[in-house]
């Protein structure tokens, strides 16, 4: 359950004491920095070091100051630049210690040519979104009781006719309906705030 929206977070980030909020907002946004590298050809191993080093990175920077909502900068596009830089530096350095070795007709130079640069490196927004949508779905799901969460489920998500959810629930037809107009209504908050926190001042 939500007990910090991600624009508390970053308030509490300004301070160091508060290791807590880090590890919420880590928790949050790290699978994503994770999956994006994995996607670009990154190792389990080296993706976590991606994301490891990429949040750190935000860190640093935001309490510098140097992340400013009221500037127009995005939360997602500031972990998508670090993310996709530390990926391409991560790729580069596999490529000189040779942990991936070019074919015998391929030269060194020529797969290094071949490391994605920025415009190649694909994937960041459908990560986001689904791992974002998912976190929602279950942050949303655990604040209504599981009556309504269950009709929600099986009639918005697996699209399981009205009529035959309300029977097997227990529950009209019109209770489903209204099941999944406030979840659906709890989730567009939800994303709201998780996909575009403002800037929070320290």
């Amino acid at each position: 359950m939500i007990t910090r929206t991600s624009t508390q977070l970053l308030a509490d980030l300004h301070d160091p004491a508060k290791a807590d909020a880090w590890g919420l907002f880590s928790h949050r946004y790290r699978p994503i920095v994770v999956a994006f590298a994995r996607r670009n050809g990154l190792q389990e191993a080296n993706a976590e070091d991606v994301a490891q080093e990429t949040m750190a990175e935000f860190l640093r920077a935001y309490r510098e100051g140097r992340y400013d909502r009221s500037r127009g900068s995005r939360l997602r596009d500031w972990l998508k630049g670090i993310a996709a830089n530390r990926v391409r530096e991560s790729l580069r350095k596999r490529a000189r210690t040779k942990e991936r070795q070019p074919p015998e007709s391929e030269s060194q130079t020529d797969f290094l040519a071949r490391v994605p640069d920025e415009k190649a490196l694909d994937g960041w927004n459908e990560e986001w979104q689904t791992h974002i949508l998912s976190m929602c779905l279950r942050v949303a799901q655990s604040e209504f009781d599981s009556t309504t969460s269950e009709a929600f489920e099986m009639y918005a998500v697996r699209q399981i006719d009205a009529a035959d959810v309300a029977s097997h629930l227990n529950m009209s037809r019109n209770a489903v309906y209204i099941a999944k107009s406030r979840v659906l209504a709890r989730l567009h908050e939800l994303f709201a705030d998780y996909d575009n926190p403002l800037e929070a001042s320290p």
